[in-house]
């Protein structure tokens, strides 16, 4: 028999370092016969050694939940790299402008195929910026797309174009344009 608060399903899908006495878990997990959530709960290392969820500390997110999670969490990682929030680690920035650009790649790919506007968005519109083709994708976010080596690149640009020349430069400095 289980404890009432042990899960029937868990699958632990990140842990995030918060010193020595505590750490931040994602989990997949259902509990009883009911749907699977996200758990992001803090975990304390109790006096005997063991870890230990903290009871206040953790919240449940259900899946109709997880867009406005994921956006909340984008726009969230937009603004740190515009305010340069990188806790004065400049390589925290630019893992996070690269997991937004893996982030841009795995949702959209491939440009619009037509012209047709999604939320009163004009996908036809293009720019040209530092030899890289920037257009809004079908949810307003901007993304620049260029051919590289005979690869298509991309980088998300972000809900403005605010940065895009800087990020731009950097991408070619990157890929050695």
């Amino acid at each position: 028999m289980t404890k009432p608060n042990t899960p029937a399903e868990h699958e632990e899908l990140l842990m995030i370092p918060r010193g020595a006495i505590r750490k931040l878990k994602l989990d997949w997990t259902r509990f009883g016969p009911g749907p699977k959530f996200l758990n992001i709960r803090e975990w304390h290392k109790a006096d005997d050694g063991q870890w230990r969820p903290s009871a206040k500390r953790g919240l449940g997110i259900h899946v109709g939940e997880l867009p406005g999670l994921f956006q909340a969490v984008i726009l969230a990682a937009e603004k740190a790299l515009a305010e340069g929030a990188g806790d004065g680690n400049p390589e925290l920035l630019q893992d996070l402008q690269a997991i937004l650009n893996r982030i841009s790649e795995r949702l959209d790919t491939r440009p619009p195929l037509d012209t047709v506007r999604h939320d009163g968005i004009d996908t036809s519109h293009t720019l040209n910026i530092d030899g890289w083709t920037v257009r809004p994708d079908n949810r307003g976010f901007y993304k620049a797309f260029r051919k590289i080596r005979g690869a298509q690149k991309c980088v998300y640009i972000g809900k403005t174009l605010d940065g895009a020349e800087e990020k731009l430069r950097a991408a070619n400095a990157k890929w050695g344009m």
